[in-house]
């Protein structure tokens, strides 16, 4: 029986060495697991930043467009205010047209 209590105990010591280094391998799979997850965090958040500086820096560039074209739009508005109206053109050429009626007749009569 002796013989088989060191076969057991021999046994038992085998197995909780074979425990132990599954238990480090564990470990250390689970610390390199962290690592990798903290390294990803990092990354995630690095990417995220620089696409929200990205969306900013494109806002802003749409603004100075945006400013560009209506100031444009405002000049176009101005230009236009210069422009004569067809109302007046239609009082000029009614006016026109009298004056040439009143130079035709004038013209028979002389």
């Amino acid at each position: 029986m002796a013989e088989h209590e060191q076969v057991d105990n021999a046994r038992m010591l085998q197995i909780e060495r074979e425990l132990a280094a599954v238990r480090e391998q564990l470990r250390a799979e689970t610390t390199l697991t962290a690592e990798r997850f903290a390294s990803l965090d990092r990354a995630l958040n690095a990417a995220l930043n620089a696409q929200k500086e990205a969306v900013l820096k494109s806002e802003a560039a749409n603004e100075k467009r945006f400013e560009g074209v209506n100031e444009f739009r405002g000049q176009l508005k101005d230009q236009a205010a210069t422009f004569i109206t067809r109302s007046e053109i239609w009082g000029w050429a009614i006016a026109l047209l009298g004056l040439g009626v009143g130079l035709a007749v004038a013209m028979r009569h002389w």
